[in-house]
C-alpha cells in the first residue's frame, strides 16, 4: 500500500469514536467496542472516501412516567411589563406577582440598562438609577 490519503467519514456521530488502523497489508476500522472491520481500499494516489452508513433505527425505548400537573399559569402570566414614560432617576414599580422577580431594564433607546434594585415586598420594588430615562422594565 502506497502513502495515499483515506478519509474516513461517518453519518451518525453516536458511533464515535472510531479508529483507523493501516500498514502495509491494509486498513481496518474499529467502532467503539466492535472488532476491527478489514477493508480493501488500494490509495495509490488519489484520496480515497470511506462511508460507514448510518445502521437501522433501534426499538421505541419505553414511554417515560407522567409528569405532575402544572399550575395552569402561563409563562406570560409571570412576566410583568413596566413603561416608565417620564424621565426618572427612581422608578416605582408595583408588579402584583407574589414573589421577588428578576428585573431587566431597558432605557428608550433599547439598551439595557443596570439600576440598583430594592424590593420593598414581593408585589413592589424600586429602581434608582445615575440619571434620569425613560424606558421599559421586564419582570419575572
Amino acid at each position: 500500500m502506497s502513502n495515499g490519503t483515506v478519509i474516513v467519514v461517518v453519518e451518525s456521530p453516536s458511533v464515535m469514536p472510531l479508529t483507523v488502523m493501516g500498514n502495509e497489508e491494509g486498513i481496518a476500522i474499529a467502532l467503539e467496542a466492535s472488532s476491527p472491520v478489514p477493508l480493501s481500499v488500494c490509495a495509490d494516489e488519489a484520496p480515497v472516501t470511506i462511508v460507514i452508513p448510518r445502521g437501522a433505527p433501534g426499538e421505541q425505548g419505553i414511554q417515560g412516567i407522567q409528569g405532575i400537573p402544572g399550575s395552569g399559569a402561563s409563562i406570560s402570566a409571570l412576566t410583568f411589563e413596566f413603561t416608565q414614560g417620564t424621565p426618572s432617576a427612581l422608578w416605582t414599580v408595583v408588579h402584583n406577582l407574589g414573589f421577588y422577580p428578576n428585573i431587566q431594564v431597558f432605557d428608550s433607546a433599547h439598551d439595557e440598562v443596570e439600576g440598583d434594585v430594592v424590593h420593598v415586598s414581593i408585589n413592589e420594588l424600586t429602581i434608582t438609577f445615575s440619571a434620569a430615562f425613560s424606558g421599559v422594565a421586564i419582570i419575572n
